[in-house]
């Protein structure tokens, strides 16, 4: 249907132009030159601009639209992505803002932890290691009186508890 349209518009186009150069020509021999305004020229050739933009209208101006109307689109959302990318930066920014400034804060509370569990550690150790040594010790005082029992005679004892006496001072 618009191949059928646009072709009768193109041969019409072409029979106007033709009638008008033909008059055209006859009307200037008959008059002898070009006086005045050459209506019926001025007829056809405004005939012919109304049909040109008749068939751009119809052919050639939806493309055109339809192609304004997706650019038109397509730059609304990519200004939206733009805008949406630019507040997530800036959140972003606020964000490793606050935590850079929070950070001497995080530190100090990072090193007064680690000194408790420091402190802490060190007593556990300090405890266990006075239990060891309290387990130790009578561990060995178990085994000097064993041993003393065993070899030592009473002579002995008696020898050995009057030199420690006479080395404690009254």
């Amino acid at each position: 249907m618009k191949i059928r349209t646009a072709s009768i518009l193109f041969l019409f186009l072409v029979s106007a132009d033709t009638a008008q150069q033909a008059f055209g020509a006859e009307h200037a021999t008959a008059e002898g030159g070009h006086h005045g305004i050459p209506w019926l020229t001025l007829g056809f050739t405004f005939l012919n601009f109304i049909m040109f933009m008749a068939v751009l209208r119809r052919y050639v101006w939806p493309p055109i639209k339809q192609w304004v109307r997706e650019r038109h689109e397509l730059v609304v959302q990519e200004l939206e992505a733009a805008t949406r990318a630019t507040r997530e930066a800036q959140e972003l920014r606020a964000q490793w803002q606050a935590r850079i400034a929070n950070l001497e804060t995080e530190l100090q509370q990072l090193r007064a932890q680690a000194q408790a569990d420091i402190e802490r550690e060190k007593e556990r150790l300090l405890t266990a290691a006075r239990e060891a040594a309290e387990g130790i010790r009578r561990e060995a005082v178990k085994t000097a009186a064993e041993m003393t029992a065993q070899h030592w005679s009473a002579a002995d004892q008696e020898r050995a508890i009057g030199e420690f006496l006479q080395q404690v001072p009254a």
